[in-house]
């Protein structure tokens, strides 16, 4: 976590009262495994314009999360855990290593929802996708998460 804060492209974080808090608690909602996964791996989050947020594939040990605007506004609402959930999303597709694995689409953005579930951000990431009700990827992505839940008995 402290690595992550003093990197020179996530010096704009400290700046954002707001967020600072919100990202301390999602690294502290990760377990020995995912902390593993990312020792010695840099991980940075820029500011850009678009919708939500991007993960790129990495450039050497680097992992970018592209954070747009709206996101950012997000966070600074009540419902700022929704943003949380989108963030612990794009650490899933840099945890599951889509950049390295040939799968489809939908099965990444499944993978990322479940990496968001397993940190606690699963009712959260729920919510988020049900901002799109005419989204068919939204509402698939939102119905298989459910059922896996279910299934699973993994806790929202």
């Amino acid at each position: 976590k402290k690595i992550f804060f003093e990197h020179e492209l996530n010096a704009w974080i400290l700046r954002h009262s707001n967020l600072l808090p919100s990202l301390q608690g999602l690294f502290d909602s990760m377990d020995d495994e995912v902390i593993s996964f990312f020792l010695g791996k840099e991980l940075a989050l820029v500011t850009c314009q678009g919708l939500w947020a991007a993960t790129v594939h990495p450039q050497k040990n680097l992992f970018l999360i592209i954070v747009f605007p709206n996101l950012l506004d997000l966070k600074k609402t009540k419902n700022y855990r929704l943003g949380l959930a989108v963030f612990a999303h794009e650490m899933g597709h840099i945890f599951m290593e889509h950049s390295t694995r040939d799968l489809a689409p939908m099965e990444e953005q499944f993978e990322a929802d479940l990496f968001a579930a397993r940190l606690g951000f699963g009712k959260e990431l729920i919510s988020f996708l049900s901002l799109y009700p005419d989204s068919t990827e939204c509402k698939t992505r939102k119905e298989r998460l459910i059922r896996e839940v279910k299934e699973h008995r993994l806790t929202l």
